[in-house]
């Protein structure tokens, strides 16, 4: 979907913001747990979508991608914010 791509986009754009903000200690400590959090949003929309009563082919497809969306919303006002942390110190 293109609002995934969009969102992605999104993210990437805060997620540099804030490695520009963090010492190299941060820096490592962002990055780490960023890829913790792709495999679990992936994991994580993959059970929503399954939860949600998609059995397979192309509503299982839309499915996945929807559930991809909110979590790449939820991680991006996260992300804002301890951009705004890092900002007020």
């Amino acid at each position: 979907l293109a609002a995934v791509d969009q969102a992605n986009t999104r993210l990437d754009a805060v997620y540099k913001r804030l490695m520009g903000k963090l010492d190299a200690d941060g820096q490592k400590a962002l990055k780490e747990a960023e890829r913790s959090w792709i495999k679990w949003r992936d994991d994580e929309a993959m059970l929503i979508a399954r939860v949600g009563g998609a059995v397979g082919g192309s509503a299982m497809r839309v499915d996945f991608a929807n559930a991809q969306l909110k979590l790449i919303n939820q991680r991006i006002e996260v992300l804002s914010e301890y951009l705004r942390q890092s900002s007020g110190n």
